[in-house]
């Protein structure tokens, strides 16, 4: 199973309070300016896509008043898959929290089966884009 999680903390910024990640991911930090409060993660991949009978399992928790924007360099490639992909992701979006994820494109090749499952608990006072 390939997985990665974060979770965010506050020290008059939004920072990360832990993070795990297994290969073929990285989290790296691309907050060009130290003083915004917005912590912005890029998420990267050593892998060509997604190959026959991977799980990518995905768990992000955006504090209570915490700020974060996931992002991804490019594309998702899903190549032939006999047994299938999975993806799950769990996202949860605390109170006065803001999350804003654009995932990369999908691009399926023939034979491909990708089965994914978000689940996104969110609060009244919570953003999410």
């Amino acid at each position: 199973m390939e997985k990665y999680s974060l979770i965010t903390g506050l020290r008059e910024r939004t920072i990360l309070k832990d993070v795990y990640f297994t290969p073929p991911f990285n989290l790296v930090e691309v907050r060009e300016k130290k003083s915004n409060p917005l912590l912005e993660i890029m998420v990267m991949s050593s892998s060509p896509g997604i190959l026959n009978d991977d799980f990518y399992d995905i768990s992000i928790e955006v504090i209570d008043g915490s700020s974060l924007n996931l992002r991804a360099p490019s594309y998702q490639r899903i190549f032939v898959s006999e047994k299938g992909t999975n993806q799950r992701m769990n996202i949860s979006v605390g109170d006065g929290a803001y999350f804003s994820h654009v995932p990369h494109p999908v691009v399926p090749h023939r034979g491909a089966r990708y089965t994914a499952k978000n689940t996104i608990h969110i609060k009244n006072s919570s953003t999410l884009l």
